[in-house]
């Protein structure tokens, strides 16, 4: 009786225990410190329940903190709110620092995927960022090529060799015939060869095809996005840079006609014709008004001038607008004539070379000078900058210790900015002040919001991840960290979060003398 006794005993204590094991597993706070994506757009819940109010919609590959899971639900964090997803909904990132993607997903992270195996001849679909049977299909036969485990889902391995530089390519393509294909960024200084008898033509496609799209776009022929896929439309382009550049106008790419557009002689395609608001119009030093504002914001988004837009022609717009003639082989008289201004506002338009962005609207203003220190604000990123600056804002970024600017976007507002730079030059210029290195090391800077205010925060310049602005020589996007509360930080970004708020504080009080807890 008493041995019986003592078996309930322990067994009623073993139970106990695994119920304690499971409380802990679930209680609030316990998954705080892990990092957590939404795997398609989805609601966030008032209750955990499909019939509850929706507290706010929340775009696939968002981040979130999951603060507890319970019946197939888990109460999470995004942002300044708080409420229930679905846990199918959710996927946690893996060790090698890539999400885990499968049929089903929705995200920008499945996009990116999409487009790798699309330049490595695996895909011939729509990079829609949706994960169906076409996405698993190319997955899987890209997993077969790169002995990987052929499971259709693009986990952290897959995702790794992917983007690795040394992934094999489908066996259709073949991309042996040239030297250095991936480094097509511009027409000029191109290190593309074509190796002896190689030939692109119409039908084919890859990584070659789409770096040699990349020419012809920066030169002005193409107007769509390389994809990789040489269709009517390339050849076509590839003709017509033929003709003008005194080649046989065969539309096929040996070697003769790529030397042709990897040479800095390159001749461009001439300026699409003036048409409807432009045929008529000029604008030249001195005038003023909507069209010359208008005109300053696509300098700006183009990397030819990091001033504000005020409507002024002044000398800084003039030398943005020289700038802008001679990348885009314009005659450079500073004068925005029709040519000029079809140009500019077409799909067609180079951004700016690194090193030639106007700094000022006046002769006076030098580039990259900053505001005085005393007009930099120490924002709250939850009280103020995500409120008022949502995603798809446009900063300045300013570097106090190298005394240079450059642009970014923020692309997404989770517990700090995803951002990437806007153009080629931004990127350019942004590793320069990281002395040409790429790092995880918080860089204290000031931030320019649209509406005039500064504020310091940090942030950092090596690329991971997902990006979406294409052609900045940037491959993934960055963060910026604003200021938090420290205990908020310690509870959801332990390690990274605390590394840039004790950075910001410390930096904040080298400028101000002011301790912020």
């Amino acid at each position: 009786m008493q041995r019986n006794q003592l078996r309930k005993l322990w067994a009623f204590a073993l139970a106990l225990t695994l119920a304690a094991s499971r409380l802990i597993m679930i209680a609030p706070g316990a998954l705080a410190d892990e990092i957590w994506y939404t795997r398609s757009g989805t609601r966030l819940r008032s209750q955990a329940a499909t019939s509850a109010s929706a507290i706010i919609t929340i775009k696939g590959g968002e981040e979130v903190s999951v603060v507890s899971r319970s019946g197939g639900w888990s109460k999470v964090r995004y942002g300044s709110h708080s409420g229930y997803i679905r846990s199918d909904l959710l996927v946690q990132i893996t060790r090698s620092g890539y999400i885990p993607l499968q049929k089903g997903n929705e995200c920008p992270q499945v996009k990116d995927v999409q487009t790798a195996l699309r330049d490595l001849g695996y895909f011939s679909g729509s990079c829609n960022g949706k994960f169906g049977d076409d996405t698993e299909a190319a997955v899987r036969a890209f997993q077969k090529r790169n002995a990987i485990s052929a499971d259709g889902v693009a986990g952290g391995e897959t995702q790794r060799v992917l983007y690795s530089g040394a992934a094999r390519a489908a066996e259709s393509v073949s991309t042996s015939s040239f030297v250095n294909v991936s480094s097509a960024s511009g027409a000029s200084g191109s290190t593309i060869v074509a190796a002896s008898g190689s030939t692109l033509k119409k039908g084919m496609s890859g990584t070659a095809v789409k770096a040699m799209q990349t020419l012809l776009k920066n030169l002005g022929y193409i107007t769509f996005a390389p994809d990789g896929v040489f269709g009517s439309g390339t050849e076509k382009a590839v003709m017509e840079f033929q003709s003008r550049n005194g080649l046989s106008a065969d539309g096929k790419v040996g070697a003769a006609t790529l030397s042709a557009l990897s040479s800095s002689r390159a001749v461009a395609a001439k300026a699409p014709a003036s048409s409807g608001a432009y045929a008529k119009l000029t604008l030249k030093k001195g005038d003023a008004g909507s069209e010359v504002t208008k005109m300053q914001q696509r300098l700006r988004e183009l990397g030819y001038i990091n001033f504000a837009a005020d409507g002024k022609f002044g000398t800084g717009t003039r030398n943005g607008v020289v700038a802008f003639q001679k990348a885009n082989s314009l005659s450079a008289d500073g004068i925005a004539g029709p040519g000029t201004l079809t140009m500019l506002y077409s799909s067609s338009a180079r951004t700016a070379p690194a090193g030639t962005v106007s700094g000022s609207s006046s002769a006076s203003s030098s580039s990259g000078s900053g505001p005085s220190s005393g007009s930099v604000k120490l924002l709250h990123f939850f009280d103020v900058v995500k409120v008022k600056y949502p995603s798809g804002t446009i900063v300045t970024v300013y570097d106090p210790a190298s005394k240079q600017s450059w642009k970014l976007k923020f692309m997404s507002m989770g517990r700090h900015a995803d951002s990437e730079p806007l153009s080629a030059s931004d990127t350019a210029v942004m590793n320069k002040a990281f002395g040409n290195t790429t790092t995880w090391t918080p860089k204290a800077v000031w931030v320019k919001f649209p509406d005039g205010v500064w504020s310091m925060a940090t942030m950092h310049n090596t690329p991971h991840l997902s990006s979406t602005i294409r052609d900045n020589n940037f491959n993934g996007h960055l963060c910026v960290h604003f200021l938090r509360d420290m205990d908020e930080v310690s509870k959801n970004d332990p390690n990274y979060g605390v590394q840039n708020q004790k950075a910001l504080r410390a930096a904040w009080k080298a400028l101000s003398g002011q301790t912020v807890d």
